[in-house]
């Protein structure tokens, strides 16, 4: 019996032996895959005139007849024209057999469908967005003070290297009254993300800690201040109820006839902290919920080179 058993084990063994490998190839090919796709992808930020006359199909069509005509390529070259999540960049997906490289060496065949709409085109790469929260204000309130900010991350962290300029994620209004706010950056290397998450960061003589961060869409709504495009955590608004509107938490919310905490009841009387209107400020008929779903975001931090790895680093003092 034992005898049986051993020569069980033995013939199951290459079997269970050869599983991690066969993953191991699974997501190598995987990941083989995605960089090919990504490698057909060019980015074209353009200027928001060109979604007046905006037409996939028409313009995939008139960049695959202009490759016939000037360059004699009678297979179609670009897949796709599709315009980005966030509506300030267009994705040109070339045919397998060609990629974004290929694009920018024949700019000029494809450049005058975008009459003067075009900003610059660039090359679909990985982003790994960092959010900073708690950084000091008053320094970099200066005229070139993202560029200063910049060289600040850069120097006192060395092995973060920055694609371009941080931005502030609060307007210029709000920055006025508060001594920190929140700033976000983008690098293109998974090891420099993973250390913004293992060691401490330095800036403006602040030591930062890194954590693990989903960005809010732009549907994401917050529970504090019942707005939309930001998530509870990160409010800094006035609290409001998102069964009545008025300025208290809602799970402070008390109806004085029946006396029920933080629900909806027969007694009050709905209202939409963002519309005016009588129902919830989360309800899905809400006019402002339908118009940020159909509409682009009005932030272009989340472009299509969008990070699949981000972080948000916050103060822990």
């Amino acid at each position: 019996m034992q005898k049986q058993a051993i020569e069980q084990a033995l013939k199951l063994a290459p079997k269970l032996a050869s599983k991690p490998t066969q993953k191991q190839a699974q997501k190598q090919a995987q990941k083989q895959d995605h960089d090919s796709y990504l490698a057909r992808r060019l980015i074209l930020h353009v200027k928001m005139e060109m979604w007046k006359s905006f037409n996939s199909y028409k313009l995939r069509n008139q960049i695959n007849d202009a490759f016939n005509q000037k360059e004699s390529i009678i297979n179609p070259v670009i897949a796709s024209v599709t315009r980005s999540k966030t509506g300030f960049s267009i994705i040109l997906t070339t045919m397998p057999e060609y990629n974004a490289e290929f694009l920018l060496e024949k700019q000029q065949i494809w450049e005058e469908f975008f009459f003067q709409n075009l900003k610059f085109a660039e090359r679909c790469t990985k982003w790994y967005k960092i959010v900073v929260h708690g950084v000091s204000v008053l320094p970099f309130s200066i005229d070139d003070g993202l560029f200063i900010l910049r060289n600040e991350i850069e120097t006192f962290n060395p092995s973060l290297k920055l694609l371009r300029n941080p931005n502030w994620l609060s307007s210029k209004e709000n920055r006025q009254t508060k001594r920190h706010a929140s700033i976000v950056f983008t690098i293109n290397d998974e090891e420099q993300a993973k250390k913004a998450i293992q060691k401490k960061l330095y800036i403006a003589g602040l030591q930062l800690v890194a954590e693990s961060y989903k960005s809010a869409e732009a549907t994401t709504q917050c529970q504090k201040c019942q707005k939309l495009g930001h998530s509870t955590r990160d409010c800094i608004n006035q609290e409001c109820c998102q069964i009545c509107a008025k300025k208290h938490y809602t799970k402070l919310h008390k109806c004085n006839i029946c006396e029920t905490m933080g629900v909806e009841c027969p007694h009050i009387k709905l209202k939409c902290i963002n519309c005016g209107e009588n129902h919830r400020a989360n309800s899905q008929t809400c006019a402002i919920w339908e118009r940020q779903q159909t509409s682009p975001a009005k932030s272009d931090i989340a472009m299509e080179n969008s990070p699949d790895f981000a972080v948000v680093i916050s103060n822990k003092w």
